[in-house]
């Protein structure tokens, strides 16, 4: 039971650092990329959410996704209460999500 929850939560985690690669490459070019590796790990979390019965998560999940990347793209904000999504709040996530990844690899490696 542990085992498939921990591979969960890093699918979910390592899907959220390659949107915050794939919002950098989108603030650079100013359009939206296929960003096939984050696709790929969308997929992941789709078929666990989907195998959990979060249809609703899933949603939100694919929404923000697409989003982040649409928001960056044209350097907007994702809703009213954030100003627009610049160079620096897409580096920071991307820090802050290899920090997390990493905690969690330190926190997940002890088996029960």
């Amino acid at each position: 039971m542990i085992a498939p929850l921990k591979q969960q939560l890093v699918t979910e985690k390592e899907c959220e650092k390659e949107l915050w690669i794939c919002a950098e490459q989108a603030w650079n070019s100013r359009s939206v990329p296929r960003c096939e590796k984050g696709r790929n790990k969308l997929g992941l979390v789709r078929a666990n959410m989907l195998g959990d019965g979060n249809k609703a998560q899933l949603k939100v999940t694919e929404d923000r996704f697409d989003n982040v990347l649409k928001a960056s793209a044209r350097r907007e904000s994702l809703d009213s209460t954030e100003g627009p999504i610049t160079l620096e709040k897409i580096k920071s996530s991307q820090v802050e999500s290899d920090k997390l990844l990493n905690k969690l690899s330190q926190v997940l490696k002890v088996d029960y």
